[in-house]
């Protein structure tokens, strides 16, 4: 017959059935104690790491160390190993760490270089665009200026002159 034991709140002493105190606190907490020595301290407010006879206080100060001596386990450390990268294999990895670094730096700076020419290149079209729709609206401005008949009033309103000041006819 296996008997359910329970330990003591305060001392950590062993609790068998038919024995010890419960205690129900405001809260509904309960406190379960060995016998009223351990009620006694608790409501007391004294701690029990500071009584040498408790579970807590021998603990603390390691008096029990040949009961709880337990086996440190060691971890299987793993071996490394080599393995291919989604997008890599494991030839084009190794071939890539080998490669000297003026191989490495070169095909860096000219990786670079291709995507600033890409950039200048796509600004260069953006400032021509730019510059033709600019020139579209200034010929429109003068027309719209000159002859003010065939145009609404309200689309000379809407340019800047400010903007087109540079403009040399």
């Amino acid at each position: 017959m296996v008997l359910k034991t329970e330990l003591c709140r305060f001392s950590g002493a062993k609790i068998y059935p038919g024995r010890g105190i419960r205690f129900v606190r405001a809260d509904s907490q309960v406190f379960l104690f060995a016998n009223s020595k351990c009620k006694r301290y608790f409501h007391n407010r004294l701690k029990p790491s500071k009584l040498t006879w408790t579970a807590m206080y021998r603990k603390q100060h390691k008096k029990d160390i040949a009961a709880e001596a337990v086996k440190k386990r060691r971890r299987a450390t793993k071996k490394p190993y080599s393995r291919s990268i989604v997008g890599a294999t494991l030839e084009v990895i190794q071939k890539r760490r080998t490669e000297k670094a003026e191989v490495r730096d070169a095909a860096r700076e000219a990786a670079l270089r291709e995507i600033k020419e890409r950039i200048k290149k796509t600004k260069d079209e953006k400032k021509a665009k730019k510059a033709e729709g600019l020139s579209m609206l200034i010929m429109l401005w003068y027309e719209c200026f000159y002859h003010e008949e065939n145009f609404p009033c309200s689309i000379v309103v809407c340019f800047k002159p400010a903007r087109f000041a540079d403009y040399n006819g």
